[in-house]
């Protein structure tokens, strides 16, 4: 009989030391997992700001659109085009924030970045408002009420 019991809790202490194992690696895991989502969304909006910086006529329509300025019909395009990579880079952003894959803190400055862009961009501002329908509920709400805190901001100045 005591042999048994010493069999018994040998068994339980190598299910034990297992499944100690297999939490370290998925608490790993999941770290690299958080860390390669964080990289991702780095990579992906200095690749959208490269293509600012390198291309002189992206620029112009950007700036022309921060100016609120006229384009032609492939400027409008183009600036149509550059506003739904923007977005789609931080809706994904933003659903990684919520999936706990980003922590929240990280996310902050990123916000922030993106609502003063649209904010200061006329034509930015005029195609979220003509295109929001297109991203999912949490991110319009969450876009959309930073915008509504800035223009409240400005009112009481």
């Amino acid at each position: 009989m005591e042999l048994a019991n010493i069999i018994q809790s040998l068994i339980a202490l190598g299910t034990l030391g297992s499944l100690v194992f297999i939490g370290i690696q998925f608490w790993k895991n999941t770290k690299t997992t958080k860390a390669l989502a964080y990289q991702n969304m780095i990579n992906a909006i200095a690749q959208f700001e490269s293509i600012i910086i390198q291309n002189k006529e992206v620029a112009e329509i950007y700036n022309k659109a921060q100016l609120g300025q006229d384009m032609n019909d492939i400027e409008e395009v183009r600036f149509n085009e550059l506003c739904s990579t923007w977005f789609n880079y931080f809706e994904n952003f933003h659903a990684q924030v919520e999936n706990k894959m980003i922590k929240e803190d990280v996310w902050i400055g990123w916000k922030t970045n993106l609502v003063n862009s649209v904010y200061k961009n006329i034509k930015m501002k005029a195609w979220w408002n003509d295109k929001q329908a297109l991203y999912n509920k949490s991110f319009k709400k969450m876009v959309n009420d930073e915008l509504l805190k800035m223009e409240n901001k400005k009112a009481n100045t």
